[in-house]
């Protein structure tokens, strides 16, 4: 799929409306799509001699796998940051690859299905241990009697639970490392409770901040450094960022995103009616819980379906407190997550160039479509 986009889009001299609705570059180049893409990613998994740990590449998979990397220490254990779509073929890439890894760690990652690879995995390895906070079902059994000892407890992020975890093992945590916890729990349980802060032009709750930063720092100096600032990490922005980025970076970054938000709720919303519930539609590239958060306070909307022009599509849904079912109308879509944030990645739609390029341009009504629909049925059926 790149190949065919990763010189069409630039990202100078767009304008907002652009930056809203068209991909952004990085969603093609450099990037393959068919399977694992040969990077540093297999060669941590080929240089693994002990311990590994394979995390999700958000703010609480990061965070988690920080505080693994504290309590065993640097030298004795490797850190693996993955998307979803690359779960299955990283225990295949395990499997076939190393059978040297003792000790596994899997943090912050759910499961669509149960690959048998996990099994396979877990038969090679002396301990396999899997922290997570989404919903599960039946498949926590399953990959429990795989032989992972397995944790989830919806009440707290991964990073919470790892800390709990390790805890229990005697780690001691400092002041900063329990501020960083905070931090991502407060953004990644969408609680939002912290301090408010200026960035930019305008207010936001330092947890989004915070969770700006894990997205746009390099992950090696994030899994290194980002413990030892704890809420004083955005005073430190241009020391956890890639070189070059330059001072107030996250600044400028959340004061666009501000404008992206405004945007697509002024241009690329729709507001229904479904079965009693009010559910928004929105697309566009933005954050789905900002989007939520400030449509609440312009609409009393109880669900958001919220899709990008992204490739592989996706649709994330959110809702506000009195909808608990969004990881049922995910799982429709192929998906899962929360009761009250999830996200799918329908393999059925936009897969070939010129889908996709349908998709852009319809502002990705093939899949707000799909997904009205399943929310029309679950509604129907609770």
């Amino acid at each position: 799929m790149f190949q065919y986009f990763e010189n069409a889009i630039e990202p100078e001299n767009r304008d907002l409306k652009h930056k809203v609705l068209f991909p952004s570059k990085s969603t093609f180049k450099g990037r393959r799509w068919d399977n694992w893409d040969k990077n540093d990613r297999e060669r941590t998994v080929d240089n693994c001699e002990n311990r590994l740990v394979v995390t999700h590449n958000d703010a609480d998979g990061l965070v988690s796998g920080a505080l693994l990397v504290d309590f065993f220490g640097a030298d004795n254990i490797d850190v693996l940051s993955i998307g979803y779509e690359n779960i299955e073929h990283t225990f295949d890439y395990i499997k076939e690859n190393n059978d040297e890894i003792e000790e596994l760690y899997v943090t912050d990652l759910n499961l669509d299905e149960v690959y048998g690879s996990i099994g396979e995995v877990a038969d090679m390895v002396e301990s396999f241990v899997w922290i997570d906070h989404h919903q599960w079902g039946d498949k926590k059994d399953e990959v429990s009697d795989m032989g992972v000892e397995i944790t989830i407890n919806q009440n707290r992020a991964a990073a919470g639970l790892v800390l709990e975890y390790i805890k229990g093992r005697s780690y001691e945590p400092s002041e900063t490392a329990i501020e960083t916890v905070k931090l991502t729990e407060d953004h990644d349980l969408w609680n939002h409770a912290m301090e408010t802060i200026t960035v930019g032009s305008h207010k936001v709750c330092i947890s989004e901040a915070f969770s700006q930063m894990a997205f746009y720092s390099e992950t090696d100096k994030f899994l290194e450094e980002i413990l030892e600032y704890g809420k004083d990490f955005i005073n430190n922005e241009e020391e956890l960022l890639r070189d070059g980025m330059g001072s107030g970076f996250i600044a400028q970054k959340e004061s666009e995103h501000q404008m992206k938000v405004e945007y697509i709720l002024d241009n690329e919303t729709e507001i229904k009616e479904i079965e009693g519930w009010t559910v928004g539609f929105a697309h566009g590239r933005a954050s789905p819980g900002a989007l939520l958060e400030e449509l609440s306070d312009r609409e009393d909307v109880d669900i958001l379906v919220h899709t990008k022009p992204q490739y592989p599509v996706k649709a994330s849904i959110r809702s506000t407190d009195d909808f608990d079912g969004c990881h049922k109308i995910a799982e429709r879509l192929g998906g899962g997550g929360h009761e009250q944030a999830a996200g799918c990645k329908p393999d059925d739609i936009a897969q070939e160039p010129m889908d996709f390029l349908e998709y852009v341009q319809s502002r990705g009504s093939q899949l707000k479509e799909k997904a009205e629909k399943e929310v029309q049925d679950h509604l129907q059926n609770e």
